[in-house]
Formats: C-alpha cells, structure tokens, sequence
C-alpha cells in the first residue's frame, strides 16, 4: 500500500474503502434477480407477460418496451396495476427508452405537402439517462436477467420488472461491519468486511435452506405465494431491445 501511494500518489486502501458501498449493493442486486427469476418461475407466474420475439430475428416496435405494452403488464393486477411506480430494466432496454426520446417530427420533404418522418433531433431529451417512462421511475442494472429462449439462435430477451414501491423489503439481521488492521512488516492495511441482509416480496414465501446461494433462490420449487398473486403489486414483463439484436 505504501509503495503504491509514493508511486501513484493514491492510496489504494482509501479507494477501496469508497468502493466498498457499490460492491455489496451489486451483489445484493445479483441476488435479487436470481430470487426475482425464481419467484416468477412458479408463485407469480400469472404476474407476467412476454411479448418478446421468439427466433433468430424479426422483432419490432410490439416486441420492445413501449407505453402500450407497459399498459398491457400493468392490466395484469386489474385495478391494482395503477400503483406501479417501479420499473426496473437493463440497460439494453432502458437506453431504447433514452434513444426513443431523442426522436422528434421532421419532414422529409421541404416543399409544401412532404411527408412527415421521424428523425434524431434531440430535442426530445435533456439528460443522457431517463428517469422516468410510462409514470415510472426508470432504475437500470445490467444485471437483470437476459433471457435464455426455449430454442438456441434466439435473439437475447429481458425481463422488466415493474413494481410498487415497498414491495421488496430488506431484513437486517446484523449491521455492516468493517474492521481494519495494519500489518506493519509487510506495510499493508487489511478490511475485513461482514454484512447480513435478505431481500424479500411481501406476500411470498421460501422454503429451503438457510442462507442459499444465488442458483437456490433462483430455483422456482422453492418460492409459493401467502396469497392471491394479483394483491402482490409486481409484474414482470419480457421484451427486446433493437439495441441488442445479438443471439443466445
């Protein structure tokens, strides 16, 4: 550590320890979506539509994540599919969303009667990220899950997950720890790190070991629901991306 604070002019312990936060978030964030993808394997499997393209090609605007299909996922919960305020995408779909406001009215033509064409002026978008789409707040994470289609050569597929507020709920069962020492034969600091948290859908239950791994809480035979799956505010919706036309 020391040497390579003469020799960078930064200290390496320091930047670890500003790294540490984004860290567990993302692989809390791994963990949830192996426990999503198992959840909507069995418990809410009425929860979800796929509207995504099922071949090697060939999909379009009714295969992407558009207002009309978030308003088909939404009807799902009936009248409860108004309370979704969530949406949470990879960033393949989400940066379709970035890439569709930045289209705006254009003419083909400047004479009197040209055709009217839509075209990239930018004038659509203020930001580089979008915030908001369909009356969501847009969250992205490239670890949300790409799809494996039923049959090799399929374009990729993603799920999006929309979702009220305060339905995935976080237990602590102990309180970040971070404990540092300093050996000083070797000029070396040591972070020893301990953390116990779970994730959990209101409305849903686990029935397997304690403390799974990431393939356990993923596996669909182990998620049940505790009531109507339609009282639990979350849908999962499946989709492509024109951004992402690459093959599983």
């Amino acid at each position: 550590d020391d040497i390579a604070t003469l020799a960078a002019g930064e200290d390496p312990m320091l930047h670890i320890r500003n790294q540490l936060a984004d860290a567990i978030n993302k692989l809390n964030s791994q963990r949830l979506f192996y426990q999503l993808h198992g959840l909507f394997g069995t418990a809410l499997t009425t929860n979800k539509l796929d509207l995504a393209k099922a071949a090697g090609s060939g999909a379009a605007e009714a295969n992407y994540l558009t207002g009309a299909n978030v308003a088909q996922a939404r009807a799902l919960l009936g009248e409860r599919g108004d309370e979704l305020d969530t949406l949470i995408v990879h960033p393949n779909v989400g940066f379709y969303l970035y890439q569709v406001g930045l289209l705006t009215f254009s003419s083909s033509s400047l004479t009197s009667g040209g055709a009217i064409t839509w075209g990239g002026g930018g004038v659509g978008v203020g930001a580089s990220s979008i915030g908001q789409f369909a009356g969501m707040n847009v969250i992205m994470d490239s670890q949300v899950n790409a799809v494996q289609p039923g049959s090799s050569g399929h374009i990729k597929e993603y799920y999006c997950y929309l979702v009220k507020s305060g339905t995935i709920m976080e237990g602590v069962q102990q309180d970040l720890r971070i404990e540092a020492d300093r050996n000083i034969l070797s000029k070396q600091d040591v972070l020893s790190v301990d953390y116990h948290t779970a994730y959990h859908v209101m409305g849903t239950s686990y029935g397997s070991t304690d403390n799974p791994t990431n393939s356990v809480l993923g596996n669909k035979d182990n998620w049940t629901a505790t009531y109507n799956v339609d009282l639990i505010p979350m849908v999962q919706l499946t989709v492509n991306t024109p951004l992402d036309t690459s093959t599983l």
